[in-house]
């Protein structure tokens, strides 16, 4: 039985998916009409194209396409090189500023912040022993209500069973008065 296209197509991918890399990419229509326009005029496949392109170091001057000479590439690297170091000055500029601006700071400074941290300590210790004496407080409640619970339940228990007698007093009364 034949295969069908995505069979074939499923079968290629797994044969070829470690040697090929499917790339794609977004690029404006008129790159595109450009591209296979070269592929065309090439008589190549695009796969073979680009990799014809990529080897021999291919430059893009806008949408043209020119080979580079080895001045050529060779101002492009000086070009690119310029660049970096430009980047390398200004990350320099900015890290000795950062360590300029920490060493500038005063013995004043210094001093103030810490009288600051020390002030906020002093907040966070008395309102620590505020709480504390609030805990204490709180459980000297606790333990009188404790007590105060125990001694009711002691005064209800009482009182149930006074109320148990007198029922069966009366209970008996009512028997002896029916007699």
């Amino acid at each position: 039985m034949a295969l069908t296209t995505a069979e074939r197509q499923q079968a290629y991918r797994l044969k070829h998916k470690n040697d090929l890399k499917r790339i794609d990419l977004l690029i404006k229509h008129e790159d595109a009409s450009i591209f296979k326009a070269q592929v065309k005029k090439s008589g190549m496949t695009r796969a073979e194209y680009f990799k014809e392109m990529l080897n021999k170091e291919a430059c893009y001057a806008g949408n043209l396409k020119t080979e580079c000479t080895d001045d050529g590439l060779a101002e492009l690297k000086a070009a690119h090189q310029e660049e970096i170091e430009g980047y390398k000055a200004e990350l320099k500029i900015a890290i000795e500023r950062e360590q300029h601006a920490r060493k500038s700071r005063t013995d004043e400074q210094v001093r103030k912040d810490y009288s600051k941290s020390e002030r906020e300590n002093s907040k966070l210790i008395a309102t620590n022993e505020t709480l504390n004496e609030e805990c204490v407080n709180l459980s000297k409640l606790y333990e009188a209500e404790k007590k105060s619970n125990i001694q009711l339940r002691k005064d209800y228990s009482r009182v149930e069973r006074e109320l148990a007698k007198k029922t069966s007093r009366e209970q008996e009364l009512d028997k002896e008065r029916q007699k």
